[in-house]
């Protein structure tokens, strides 16, 4: 699985689009079927593990939608978590 040098998940960013009042969300997707359909697919252990996409949006429902919109055409694909950031993934 991808880790930054500290040992942390790799943060994949969904979009930059922020609107006022939106919160940062750490939605986690999994897709265990790329793994199955292509065992040679560089990014199939990570997909099955889960990504970890930053989403702006104001509840976690809208933070849900705009994953599942982006991900819709991706057979398999599933929301295994969506939490708010705690802490500053900015200056982390």
């Amino acid at each position: 699985m991808a880790r930054l040098a500290a040992g942390r998940k790799r943060l994949l960013v969904l979009h930059v689009r922020r609107s006022p009042g939106d919160k940062e969300w750490i939605v986690t997707i999994v897709n265990p079927l790329i793994i199955k359909q292509d065992p040679a697919n560089p990014l199939g252990l990570e997909w099955a593990s889960g990504r970890d996409y930053l989403v702006f949006a104001r509840t976690e429902q809208e933070a849900r939608d705009r994953v599942m919109r982006r991900f819709s055409t991706k057979p398999g694909a599933i929301i295994k978590s969506a939490v708010p950031a705690t802490h500053d993934l900015f200056h982390a």
